[in-house]
């Protein structure tokens, strides 16, 4: 299982999305893929992270798409997955934005930087939590000392409203900033020119996210799936109920499918795309992976599907299950059909296909203790020995735990 880390929309209906193992480590991926296509995969890209921020963030800009990581920034043709631009950036980033620049956090000081030149601005202010106010030049809309205010970049108060409790959520337009606050249950929405509350929308339940469609519109997501949209004085447009357990939410530029990083507990968690107006869900990362994975040996075949692993039979209808399966699974089979090798959330495990019985099972801790590196695919080498792949390593599985196919190799001419 791959945990979602950030996603974001295009304008031309691309959704990229920010992936890593969720059992340990900073090796991160992005995704994009084409809504347009049925979700089709255009490009897996590799983004370097640091292990002691988990958090990341993802913006396509312009023609790019650029991701971050901790210090560490990239830039892609996101059609193509071509790298055009890579960075390391001193302190810490907390937001891209569609122009490009990268909002950056260093000892407590902010500013703006703008990955492709490297120029920085330093911001005239600080902020509890900031997002610009879109099509002006440089306003954010802040939130500090128990104020909301609206400021320009070097730090001039355009106006400030009383903060009755703690934000957990804000978006902002040319017309309106919306803040929400679980402690009262409501999200309030302020006319952008002035700070004047336009409107107070009462919250049936937890927030998971907020925001604003083009046209105006206040869209609501909460914790338990609840979506409302709401004219910007507040009046109810529509609602509908999407499965999920909501962290956080993006929509698409058009309103129309919302992606949702929906919490699977245990420290994991997925991404899934819903219709906004049916609640039909669309896409779903765990589910992709899940698309009843294959593999085949002389005369016999495995798959996974449903949480289960099935030994094909002559006919599609005689297919047996043999074992089950956690989160997200990878399979590969011997060439002789004899044994199966399995990787999923749990770890990793070898059947024997004829007699369905589980003969290694070994954990990702001890998998890891020799990888470091998480378990990229299952296979099988030349000899028939079930192994697993880590980058462009290649580590034989055995009853202990693993050893490079190199060293194993070694041994064996000693012998």
């Amino acid at each position: 299982m791959r945990n979602v880390l950030a996603v974001a929309w295009s304008n031309d209906d691309l959704l990229a999305m920010m992936t890593r193992a969720a059992w340990r480590g900073p090796k991160n991926q992005v995704h994009v893929l084409d809504a347009s296509r049925d979700f089709a995969t255009l490009a897996k890209l590799d983004l370097e992270g640091d292990p002691e921020r988990p958090n990341g963030c993802l913006s396509f800009s312009g023609e790019h798409l650029i991701g971050y990581v901790g210090r560490h920034a990239s830039a892609w043709s996101p059609r193509s997955g071509e790298l055009e631009l890579q960075a390391e950036v001193e302190g810490w980033m907390f937001a891209l934005y569609p122009d490009g620049r990268a909002g950056v956090n260093t000892n407590g000081t902010l500013r703006l930087q703008t990955l492709a030149s490297g120029s920085k601005r330093k911001l005239g202010f600080s902020a509890a939590r900031l997002t610009p106010v879109a099509g002006t030049d440089g306003d954010w809309a802040i939130v500090e000392d128990g104020e909301i205010r609206r400021v320009s970049s070097s730090g001039d108060v355009r106006w400030k409203a009383p903060m009755d409790g703690q934000i957990q959520h804000m978006a902002a337009s040319t017309d309106s900033v919306v803040v929400a606050m679980n402690a009262e249950k409501a999200v309030h929405v302020h006319a952008a020119a002035t700070g004047e509350v336009t409107a107070r929308i009462p919250l049936k339940d937890q927030i998971g996210s907020v925001g604003l469609l083009p046209d105006g519109t206040v869209w609501i997501l909460e914790w338990h799936g609840r979506l409302a949209f709401h004219q910007p004085k507040g009046k109810l447009l529509r609602e509908t109920t999407i499965d999920a357990l909501v962290m956080d939410a993006e929509m698409s530029p058009d309103g129309a499918k919302l992606a949702i990083r929906h919490d699977l507990l245990e420290l994991r968690s997925c991404l899934r795309v819903v219709d906004t107006t049916t609640g039909a869900l669309l896409f779903e990362s765990s589910a992709r992976a899940n698309k009843a994975p294959a593999a085949r040996g002389r005369g016999e075949g495995v798959f996974a599907k449903d949480g289960k692993l099935w030994k094909k039979g002559t006919k599609p209808t005689e297919a047996k299950p043999f074992g089950t399966y956690a989160g997200e699974v990878k399979v590969a089979m011997a060439k002789d059909g004899s044994l199966a090798l399995v990787l999923d959330d749990d770890g990793v495990r070898v059947f024997d296909v004829k007699t369905a019985k589980q003969t290694i099972s070994l954990t990702h801790a001890t998998i890891e203790e020799e990888t470091i590196d998480v378990v990229d695919s299952p296979l099988f080498d030349r000899e028939g020995r079930p192994c697993v792949k880590v980058g462009k390593h290649t580590f034989v599985v055995t009853k202990d735990g693993v050893v490079s196919a190199k060293a194993a190799k070694a041994t064996k001419k000693k012998r």
